[in-house]
Order: C-alpha cells, then sequence, then structure tokens
C-alpha cells in the first residue's frame, strides 16, 4: 500500500479511501504494475481552485466533482527503472482508476522522484593491483557490474563475476604438488584451493591470527557471491 497520503483537501479521507479501494482492485485483478507504483510512492493532493470555483450544473451531492491536483513521489530506485512510456500507461491507469465511480477528477498528475530516499554511496570501490592481469581484469570488470547495476536481473551477473575472479586467483596461487590436502580441490572448488594455500603458507601458531582472517575473507566472499 502507498506509504503516505496528504493534501490540504477536506475531502482528504475519502480520497484515502478510494485509493485504498484502488489498490485492493489492483491487487485482486494482478495489475503488478500499479501495485508497485503504491507500493514504492507517496501520494500529495491538492484543491484545484479554480477548477473547482466554476459552476457545476446540476450542483448536487450525486453529481458533485471535486477536481484535485495529485503529485506522486515514486521512489528512486524504482522510478529509474520506469521506461517513459510506462510512466505514461501509469498515469493514464491511476487517473482512470481514481476517476472510476467517485467524485474526484484529476485535472493535473506529476510523477517526480521522491529524492528523500536517494542515498548517496560514500565510498568508493579500488581495485587492489596485483601481479596478474587475469585477476587485475577480472576486479575491474566486477567493479563495473557493481557501479553499473539497475534490476535485480543484473546480480546473479555479478555474482558469476565474482566467482570466476576467486576461480583466478585460486588458480594462481594454488600449487597441487605444494599444497596438499584431503579434500577436493579441482579447479572448480577454489573454496579449498584458497583454504588448503593460507593453511600451508600460514601454518603455525605465529600466524594463526592472520590465518583466521584470511580464511573469514573467503568465507565472506563466498557467502556473498551465494547471497
Amino acid at each position: 500500500m502507498i506509504k503516505k497520503i496528504e493534501g490540504n483537501i477536506p475531502e482528504l479521507d475519502l480520497f484515502k479511501k478510494v485509493i485504498y479501494v484502488v489498490f485492493l482492485k489492483a491487487e485482486k485483478n494482478n495489475e503488478d504494475e500499479i501495485l508497485n507504483l503504491f507500493s514504492n510512492s507517496s501520494i500529495t493532493v491538492y484543491h484545484d481552485v479554480m477548477k473547482n470555483m466554476q459552476p457545476q450544473i446540476p450542483f448536487n451531492q450525486v453529481n458533485k466533482k471535486v477536481y484535485v491536483q495529485v503529485c506522486v513521489k515514486i521512489q528512486s530506485d524504482c522510478y529509474i527503472n520506469m521506461s517513459d512510456n510506462l510512466l505514461e500507461n501509469l498515469k493514464n491507469s491511476f487517473t482512470t482508476a481514481i476517476e472510476t465511480n467517485s467524485i474526484f477528477r484529476i485535472s493535473r498528475l506529476e510523477f517526480e522522484v521522491d529524492y528523500d530516499s536517494v542515498i548517496i554511496p560514500n565510498f568508493s570501490i579500488m581495485p587492489v593491483k596485483t601481479e596478474w592481469e587475469k585477476i587485475n581484469d577480472a576486479q575491474n570488470e566486477l567493479i563495473q557490474k557493481l557501479q553499473s547495476k539497475n534490476t535485480e536481473i543484473d546480480y546473479p551477473n555479478i555474482g558469476n563475476t565474482a566467482r570466476n575472479a576467486m576461480l583466478l586467483i585460486a588458480e594462481e596461487v594454488f600449487d597441487p604438488i605444494k599444497h596438499n590436502s584431503d579434500h577436493s580441490t579441482n579447479k572448480s572448488d577454489y573454496k579449498n584451493r584458497l583454504y588448503t594455500y593460507i593453511i600451508e603458507e600460514l601454518k603455525g601458531k605465529k600466524f594463526k591470527e592472520y590465518r583466521n582472517l584470511a580464511q573469514t575473507a573467503v568465507d565472506f566472499m563466498e557467502n556473498s557471491i551465494n547471497i
């Protein structure tokens, strides 16, 4: 349901009820685009003073029309994924839904970005320069995909790119002759390869904390990839 509905019209409570009925109808009819709009928006409604001053004939409660101007503020992450055609179609659908079987007539409807929902990241992602160009390239590709992600569909691609980077790292550091393990260390078993490398290269009590830190980093990376 819409997060917030506010305005300066005396009929605000009635307008809220109309919105709620529209929401229930959209939910029943599986109108996903309207539901998505409602779930990511807030509404402010104003009287259209000039329109409402015009005489209405015949003027009675049955035929009364209330002209309003409506501003729909949409969360930024939802808005940027809406094409211009979709926004126009949603405007038409929204207007029709509100005006059907209600006293309200929308004289102006605006869709805007809810800038209060915009969060500007205060960090930057920097690649770690290594002696292996394949790994450097994989890092740059991963960062590029992270920075340009648009939809949930992009996340599996990011995960696959991260997994490939881990495979490349394991391939470079793991030596099957030097690093022995009771677990599978095939090319696809990058976690076992990295674990075996860490245990062998950081063995002994002296490097226990470093070893634990490195293993935790591998676990964190794997868990992030599998989310």
